[in-house]
C-alpha cells in the first residue's frame, strides 16, 4: 500500500457540479446524471438502439483511476431486467479522447449480478465510457430469444485521485547507472 491508496475517493463526487455525464440516448427523459447521484434506486435508461453508451467526463484532466464500479439496475420481480446489461465494456479515455484501457464484462446467464468491478485499472484518464457491446439472451429464461438494445445503469463509481492534488519532489542525486532519481517524495499540494 502506498501513500496515495489512503486518498482514493469516488471522483464522480469530487467537484460533482463540474462532472459531465452524456449518453447516446435517453428513454422517457431518463437523466444521465442519475448514475452519479449515489442512489441505486434511480437509473439512466437508454432507448432501444445498437451499442448504447453512457460516458462520464471528470473535471480534472489528469486522474489516476484505481477502480471502476458499475451498479446494475436491479428488479427483484423481473430478473431479465438486470440481465439486459448483457455484454459491455468499460473504456477509459485520456484528455485527448484516446482510448487508454478497456475491459469487457458480461452478465451471467442466470440470476442477477448487481455490481461489476474493474480492479487495478491503475491508469491516467479523463473519461470513462460504459458501452453495451451485445445483448444477453438467457437460455433458461422466459425472455429467451428476445433481444433488448437497452442500457440501464443505477450508478457508476470511478475511484482514484486527481494528480493535481499531489506533487512529486525528487532529490538531485542520480543513480550511477540510471537516469532516475534515487528518491521521490510525494506531498499534498495543500500542505505546501
Amino acid at each position: 500500500t502506498n501513500l496515495l491508496d489512503k486518498n482514493i475517493k469516488n471522483l464522480t463526487q469530487k467537484d460533482k457540479d463540474k462532472v459531465k455525464v452524456t449518453a447516446s440516448t435517453s428513454h422517457n427523459d431518463s437523466n444521465p446524471y442519475n448514475i452519479i447521484d449515489k442512489k441505486n434506486d434511480t437509473i439512466h435508461h437508454s432507448k432501444d438502439e445498437p451499442d448504447p453508451w453512457i460516458e462520464i467526463t471528470l473535471p480534472n484532466d489528469i486522474n489516476n483511476i484505481n477502480n471502476i464500479v458499475v451498479h446494475n439496475r436491479f428488479d427483484n420481480q423481473r430478473e431479465y431486467i438486470s440481465q439486459r446489461i448483457g455484454y459491455f465494456d468499460m473504456i477509459v479515455y485520456d484528455v485527448d479522447d484516446e482510448e487508454i484501457a478497456r475491459k469487457s464484462f458480461k452478465h451471467p446467464p442466470e440470476g442477477v449480478q448487481t455490481e461489476f468491478k474493474w480492479n487495478n485499472v491503475n491508469t491516467i484518464g479523463k473519461k470513462v465510457r460504459i458501452q453495451k457491446i451485445s445483448d444477453f439472451v438467457g437460455e433458461t429464461t422466459s425472455t429467451q430469444g428476445i433481444i433488448h438494445g437497452f442500457l440501464h445503469i443505477a450508478e457508476v463509481e470511478i475511484n482514484g485521485y486527481t494528480i493535481d492534488e499531489y506533487i512529486l519532489i525528487t532529490s538531485n542525486k542520480k543513480q550511477e547507472n540510471n537516469s532516475q532519481p534515487d528518491k521521490w517524495i510525494l506531498l499534498k499540494t495543500e500542505d505546501l
